[in-house]
């Protein structure tokens, strides 16, 4: 039995000889044998009303009834598990779109279907299951056995679309600056350098020596007042 919801039990012993004496039943989360139940001492009475499970769990209902003689039968009900909360969906936000890859795990005891446009995909060695881009919108959906189900709707872009370059840091005559742009989904930052321009000389002072027969030509850059003769 699997249900997302609380599961009832009832049954009534008879014996048409000497008669029912007291009925008893224990909770189990497992198979249990006979010699194992014999062994337990926490059986509950059975007051012929009903046995409600509300929890989150797997059980098996053992019961035991007896006859006025002290003769002793054992049944059991089928397991029945109970799964009243959905699977959770972490790493993927609902209508968010994700660039190149879109990467999720899945929480949940009782998972049985984990889809992607209703095809059945498989975790990676880590855990995650992975959405290869395709500028497509996806949707994930997540199963357990008690049918709770979970849906998300994302897009993942192909790449990444980026905004317009931001200069971070100008570049000199002589030293590479920095600029960077950042996709508008994802928030990536793409980071480059600005090579340095070089210098950009003025035209030439001339320093004339006192004969006035040699001179130095001085070239000053118009950037970065560096002098070079």
């Amino acid at each position: 039995i699997v249900s997302n919801d609380a599961v009832e039990i009832r049954w009534e012993a008879y014996d048409f000889a000497s008669g029912a004496d007291k009925e008893q039943y224990y909770i189990s989360d497992r198979y249990l044998s006979k010699e194992e139940l014999e062994k337990i001492d926490e059986w509950e009475t059975f007051t012929r009303s009903s046995i409600k499970l509300t929890e989150n769990g797997k059980y098996i209902v053992y019961g035991r009834g007896y006859d006025r003689y002290g003769n002793v039968k054992y049944i059991s009900t089928c397991g029945i598990l109970i799964g009243k909360d959905s699977p959770v969906i972490s790493g993927i936000t609902e209508g968010k779109t994700y660039c190149e890859e879109a990467s999720f795990t899945v929480v949940g005891e009782f998972v049985s279907s984990v889809k992607v446009d209703g095809k059945t995909v498989q975790k990676n060695q880590y855990g995650k299951y992975i959405i290869i881009g395709d500028s497509n919108e996806y949707t994930v959906t997540v199963t357990d056995m008690a049918g709770n189900s979970t849906s998300v709707k994302i897009t993942v872009n192909k790449n990444h679309i980026y905004d317009d370059w931001i200069v971070e840091k100008p570049a000199t005559c002589e030293e590479n600056g920095k600029k960077k742009k950042i996709c508008r989904f994802c928030g990536y930052e793409l980071i480059n350098d600005i090579a340095a321009t070089g210098h950009t000389y003025t035209e030439p002072v001339f320093t004339w020596n006192e004969e006035y027969s040699g001179a130095t030509a001085v070239f000053k850059c118009e950037d970065c007042d560096n002098c070079t003769d």
